[in-house]
């Protein structure tokens, strides 16, 4: 025999070994009423972790896998969320109005705090209020608005306006719990075949209860995202100021005439610095010229002593 007929004879003889164990070992089992792991193997597509007698069933490979690649989607999902700061005279008149423009909107304010200094902490009245701040809540189709209603009831001082783009959250968000909602379904399967032993129901219902846990976080998920797409976020800060004085609109001539007291001003500024500085310097400056004129005094004596030592020149 060549060498190649002797290494498929060996194959031959392993593969029958196999196969005859494997008769055996479901043999072991009662014949018809297979191991649930077994059906699971052949029956879905299940992987991962493993169970006592050696079964990767436990872990669904759709469980990892997202939305596909490349799929279109011509619609983008975005998250609004804003803030304001305004300033206003009177906190209950402030209030008063924003009131009656929620309620055009449909809007409401899902949380509020207000502050101020107070000795003793005392019960704020409406003309000791000095801050307040608000979350308002508004449809999301609805909210640039409301955004520039808000601004009418005092001036504003800053305004920040914020959108994400979720349509990949949103769309792997709804992969996942579709995903494990079929696993639910598989394992209920497996679970109303009365020929399954103890053992393999008691391993299903473990993992039914895993992927029902998964199913409610991931639906708690998909729920607040949906709200908060839904629902635009407006915070707001109304500062109160009793002796506020709102911006007026200026004409050319009070333009010019602040433009010139400023331009005098920042002279005035000017000459002022440079007097601080020359004061500055002066003594330094004095000292400096007393130096020099000791120095020049001594370099006069030191030369008219050198041309009275020289001899005289000859004839």
């Amino acid at each position: 025999m060549t060498t190649r007929t002797l290494i498929a004879l060996g194959a031959l003889l392993v593969l029958a070994s196999c196969a005859s164990k494997a008769a055996d070992h479901t043999r072991s089992f009662g014949g018809a009423a297979a191991p649930a792991t077994a059906e699971l193997r052949k029956a879905s597509k299940y992987r991962g972790s493993s169970d006592s007698r050696g079964g990767d069933w436990l872990l669904p490979r759709a469980a990892a896998q997202t939305s596909q690649p490349g799929a279109k989607n011509d619609k983008v999902i975005l998250i609004k969320k804003g803030s304001l700061t305004v300033i206003v005279r009177d906190a209950r008149d402030a209030e008063a109005r924003l009131t009656t423009i929620l309620k055009g909107y449909d809007a409401y304010i899902s949380a509020r705090n207000s502050s101020a200094v107070v000795p003793q902490h005392r019960y704020l009245g409406p003309s000791e209020i000095r801050s307040i701040t608000m979350t308002i809540k508004i449809d999301a189709r609805r909210f640039d608005e409301l955004l520039g209603q808000v601004k009418q009831i005092g001036s504003y001082t800053s305004e920040s306006v914020t959108t994400e783009d979720v349509t990949l959250a949103f769309m792997d968000l709804n992969a996942r719990l579709a995903n494990q909602r079929k696993v639910e379904e598989r394992l209920l399967g497996y679970l109303a075949d009365r020929t399954k032993d103890f053992k393999s129901v008691l391993e299903i219902e473990k993992e039914l209860s895993r992927v029902r846990e998964q199913v409610e976080q991931l639906s708690t998920q998909l729920r607040t995202m949906e709200n908060q797409i839904a629902y635009s976020t407006l915070t707001l800060e109304i500062s109160v100021q009793a002796d506020y004085v709102p911006p007026e609109k200026r004409g050319f001539g009070q333009e010019a005439g602040e433009a010139l007291r400023a331009s005098l001003a920042a002279m005035g500024a000017t000459v002022r610095t440079l007097l601080i500085v020359a004061i500055a310097v002066l003594p330094w400056l004095l000292i400096g010229l007393a130096l020099l004129y000791v120095l020049f005094k001594i370099i006069n004596w030191a030369s008219s002593r050198g041309k009275r030592k020289a001899p005289p020149a000859a004839k």
